[in-house]
């Protein structure tokens, strides 16, 4: 094989190992940070992404949203850290959100949308596939659902 084919054969293979990868790993030090103020819950590793970036009490930087579940309860939610104070706030996991249900454990799927709610800052889109989906969003003082559809 000659110099052009082995490198197209290098670069197809790169490509499959890029697409096939497994997403990185939830940031280590807001795990810990997470363990440390919320010793009762689990990070899991289950949906893909396996954790969310963005900016959800809308000051400009970066927050980050992990999978969690009680290990008491064995409710599932999401855990949202500022990450311009550093503090936790837990939507599902056996904390109730208002109007909201306090056991994620149906969502299969999440990604950051824009918060369409307050029109400030990021949401989290909670789904279940081919069902209802619903959004966490910061208010300027806690976390609210608002159920999207059925």
């Amino acid at each position: 094989m000659g110099r052009v084919g082995f490198a197209c054969v290098f670069f197809l293979l790169l490509g499959v190992l890029f697409v096939t990868a497994s997403p990185s790993a939830p940031p280590a030090d807001a795990v810990a940070r997470l363990k440390h103020t919320e010793p009762l819950l689990d990070v899991l590793h289950t949906l893909r992404p396996s954790f969310l970036s963005g900016d959800f009490d809308a000051d400009g930087r970066a927050d980050v949203v992990l999978h969690v579940r009680d290990h008491v309860t064995g409710k599932v939610g999401i855990a949202i850290e500022h990450s311009s104070t550093h503090e936790w706030f837990v939507a599902g996991a056996g904390h109730r959100m208002g109007s909201g249900d306090d056991d994620f454990d149906w969502m299969d799927s999440w990604r950051v949308v824009k918060n369409t709610v307050t029109n400030k800052g990021d949401a989290v889109c909670t789904e279940k596939s081919e069902a209802a989906s619903g959004l966490v969003y910061w208010t300027g003082h806690d976390y609210r659902w608002f159920q999207q559809g059925d």
